[in-house]
């Protein structure tokens, strides 16, 4: 939906408001902290030179014992951080619709496979950036003591790049060739030692959130809001936010 802030500044101008004598546009910053679920790396299968046969890794590629292929597990990533930016209109008293970009840090994750200090070992590492902007319409209850129970559904227009790096120690890889495709020409240790892939989504996908607010006066508010945002990137991010809003 590469048309959604165009559609969201449509909608934040044309909805009516409670009144024009009141405040009733918002500005939210927040700041949070992420959880990622799913999301791991496809495994990968890789035709590998390692050297720990001596002598018999010279032979031609076609009989050379120390070609394999190995398949490299899965590696997952863990949650970071987000920054919120928010505008938005309040409609009528209890209802309001905003328009937000969300701003992820970068999910990482790293696992070694073998020893460091032996003769051979591997470092998968996979990184998965993601950011967007939400669409999303918030309902609130009042509660005592200027606090109110609020709870948002959204549209989180994203986009999500994922790179995934495999190093070797004491080895080489042979990409994009099998087994049964070697032949005499092939150097058996004439590949990289350090191979990456890159993939890149773009989707929209619903979301939701809960949260409490604290009314300052009629101009700050305080709050804090769990939100879960399923499906981006063939992952699951659950994220809480604390915000500051200011009213104009």
């Amino acid at each position: 939906m590469r048309f959604l802030p165009s559609l969201s500044i449509l909608v934040l101008l044309l909805l009516p408001a409670v009144s024009h004598a009141q405040k009733n546009w918002f500005v939210e910053l927040g700041y949070g902290e992420t959880d990622i679920a799913g999301g791991d790396s496809a495994p990968m299968d890789i035709l590998t030179f390692r050297s720990f046969g001596g002598s018999s890794c010279i032979v031609p590629a076609p009989f050379n014992p120390c070609l394999t292929n190995v398949t490299y597990a899965p590696v997952g990533v863990e949650g970071e951080s987000v920054n919120k930016f928010g505008i938005g209109r309040r409609l009528w008293e209890f209802w309001s619709v905003e328009l937000s970009y969300l701003d992820y840090a970068d999910f990482n994750g790293e696992r070694i496979d073998g020893s460091t200090s032996g003769s051979f070992s591997s470092t998968h590492t996979s990184t998965m950036e993601v950011d967007g902007l939400n669409l999303s319409i918030t309902g609130r209850i009042p509660l005592y003591w200027s606090f109110s129970l609020f709870g948002r559904v959204g549209i989180f227009d994203y986009a999500s790049e994922r790179v995934e790096s495999i190093e070797l120690r004491g080895g080489s890889f042979l990409p994009g060739i099998t087994r049964e495709e070697l032949d005499l020409t092939v150097d058996p240790d004439g590949g990289p030692s350090m191979i990456s892939t890159v993939t890149k989504s773009e989707g929209s996908e619903l979301n939701y959130g809960l949260g409490l607010n604290y009314s300052i006066n009629d101009t700050f508010d305080i709050q804090l809001e769990y939100q879960e945002f399923p499906d981006i990137g063939d992952a699951d991010i659950e994220q809480v936010v604390v915000s500051v809003i200011t009213r104009f």
